[in-house]
């Protein structure tokens, strides 16, 4: 979950793509990605096992949305001959192709070996936490692993496709320390978890509500499944707590403090109330706004101006999510329950819109009423599903946001064209 220096000014944007595209969380390192000069002793078997620490440090949630859900590396030090190396598996290429592959679902990471004083520089001056964790291995383990982890990062071994769930930067650590640990990790955190992977979304991305809510609608009923404490590892907070736990690791050693972040939250916040109420003030402004429409000369400019908004706000969403499904391989946006709240049809309400900024249009109302009675119906029957027992993608605070919306828009156009039909007395 690392970027290079050079697009660094580019991270917030190239998070927001990330964000469309489901790549939830690619994390911003930003430690610059060129080769180091000469290949670590280690990677020849030079390096001594008992002069060779190796240590997992966890870096903390970041302010960018590419960093909210902070990131890990692994770091092996010969500490007879004073060379080190930060293996990072975040690191990708940021070309023309970059957005495609976003967007496709198939993004090529790979390990990568950066100076530590480098790193810690660039963690520190974002203000993020940084916390070491020395490996409490045997020194021929030490010696096995850092030849590995020197091995892998060579160009035809460092590749692998990123999934932000599965394989990871905190996932592929997390895997080699079990490896080499012989699978004691993995053992400690076999247990179930009490959260699911939405839960664990929802509450990394509570500090960005925007973003939490996008997250959401984004995803489908797989995150829904029942996990292991292993799962969770995707997590890097996650992953540092159970190897402190597995006593693979000497305690936790923080070398930076984060600086003004809120504390990651332990449960997942509660939006439904909130979202019904957004839900229900956007339908009833567009409700009142078609009440006053047939006698108030400027009413069909704001009604417009409403539908324009909504239109984009709640569409653009919706028809990235149909394409994702359509077109990518964005396996936990498939068969997503949310198309029936906001889908492409809600867009189509945004050009409408327009048409009504100009002129009161018969046939742009009757275009608006068929609309939003569809959304209507196919909310209705996202809500009433929620009783089969095969259903159960957790999307109530999007229900309670979107059936208030498409329900009250739906019955103001059909009452607006009943009464404009109507012969004027």
């Amino acid at each position: 979950m690392m970027m290079k220096d050079r697009v660094a000014p580019m991270t917030r944007t190239l998070a927001f793509v990330a964000l469309w595209s489901l790549a939830l969380g690619v994390g911003s390192a930003r430690a610059s990605s060129k080769p180091l000069a000469e290949a670590p002793p280690w990677s020849q078997g030079e390096s001594a096992g008992e002069d060779l620490r190796v240590s997992l440090i966890t870096f903390g949630p970041g302010s960018d949305v590419a960093s909210l859900f902070g990131h890990s590396a692994l770091l092996v030090e010969d500490t007879r001959r004073e060379v080190s190396r930060v293996y990072n598996y975040g690191m990708f290429s940021f070309d023309r192709a970059l957005l495609a592959r976003y967007a496709m679902g198939r993004l090529s990471f790979w390990l990568g070996e950066a100076a530590l004083d480098r790193t810690l520089r660039i963690y520190s001056k974002q203000g993020r936490e940084i916390v070491f964790q020395e490996l409490l291995l045997s020194p021929e383990t030490r010696k096995a692993m850092a030849g590995y982890m020197a091995w892998s990062a060579r160009p035809e071994n460092r590749g692998y496709l990123y999934d932000h769930f599965l394989d990871n930067c905190a996932t592929r650590p997390r895997d080699v320390i079990d490896r080499f640990g012989e699978g004691r990790l993995r053992q400690q955190m076999a247990r179930p978890s009490r959260m699911t992977l939405r839960d664990h979304v929802r509450r990394y991305t509570e500090v960005r509500p925007g973003v939490a809510i996008l997250f959401d609608f984004l995803m489908n009923s797989d995150v829904e499944r029942l996990i292991t404490v292993w799962d969770e590892a995707f997590l890097p907070a996650v992953l540092s707590t159970e190897l402190a736990a597995s006593g693979l690791a000497a305690p936790p050693r923080v070398v930076h403090e984060a600086v003004a972040r809120p504390p990651i939250a332990q449960e997942p916040p509660r939006w439904l109330g909130r979202l019904f109420l957004i839900g229900a003030a956007t339908g009833g402004i567009g409700l009142w706004l078609t009440m006053r429409a047939r006698r108030r000369p400027g009413a069909p400019r704001l009604l417009g101006l409403h539908q324009l908004a909504v239109g984009l706000i709640l569409g653009v969403p919706g028809l990235v999510l149909a394409l994702m499904w359509a077109f990518t391989e964005h396996r936990f946006a498939y068969a997503n329950e949310n198309l029936l709240l906001v889908n492409p049809l809600t867009l189509a309400a945004a050009p409408l819109g327009v048409v009504l900024l100009f002129k009161r249009c018969r046939r742009t109302l009757a275009l608006l009423t068929a609309l939003w009675s569809c959304l209507a119906f196919t909310s209705v029957v996202a809500l009433l599903i929620k009783v089969l027992p095969f259903v159960h993608q957790d999307n109530g605070p999007l229900l309670a946001l979107a059936l208030p919306v498409n329900a009250l828009l739906a019955l103001g156009f059909i009452l607006l064209r009943r009464a404009l039909a109507q012969p004027t007395p």
